[in-house]
């Protein structure tokens, strides 16, 4: 076989079993579904189609009336609501985001205490402070208490019983 031949051959079979740089964003020639290993992010990752996307990793787009924090498709991103929703109590809040779910069949959930803090520093998310939002987390001191966060600011805390029908705040789901 010609040497040049032999070489294209085995470049070939590198990138295809040893990866290719992260930098080529796109899949190529690769098809959906192909596994590789990226040695620039130490990571596994696939071919979505169009994208390599770390396995594991977050949302690399999100539904409409949604945001995403973090960068596209790494591990730690997710997407939450712009806008938080109307006022319930906290079982019900919670309910509704399990409802919802992704073009990707990834579920919602109510954001966690760690995900409402970061989309509220990262200022994206409409009205993050000013009023109370239901986050999911749930503490016990002679009662049980869902936490809520945003009264003034990304660092405020606080909580209500979750069994009270007064207990009404606004919430926003977030997509993993």
């Amino acid at each position: 076989m010609h040497q040049s031949i032999k070489c294209f051959v085995l470049i070939q079979f590198a990138i295809a079993f040893l990866g290719v740089p992260s930098a080529w964003s796109l899949c190529g020639s690769s098809p959906e579904g192909t596994f590789k290993y990226d040695f620039t992010k130490k990571t596994m990752v696939f071919c979505d189609g169009t994208n390599w996307r770390e396995v594991g990793g977050g949302p690399v787009t999100c539904p409409t009336g949604f945001e995403i924090i973090g960068s596209p498709g790494a591990r730690g991103t997710f997407c939450i609501e712009t806008d938080q929703r109307a006022t319930d109590q906290f079982l019900d809040a919670k309910n509704t985001c399990l409802g919802l779910s992704n073009s990707d069949g990834n579920k919602s959930r109510l954001c966690t205490p760690e995900q409402w803090y970061d989309a509220c520093l990262d200022g994206g998310p409409n009205n993050m402070t000013g009023d109370d939002e239901w986050v999911d987390e749930v503490v016990f001191s002679t009662n049980f208490y869902g936490v809520v966060r945003g009264t003034a600011t990304c660092d405020d805390y606080a909580a209500g019983r979750i069994d009270s029908v007064t207990a009404l705040n606004a919430f926003r789901c977030c997509i993993e």
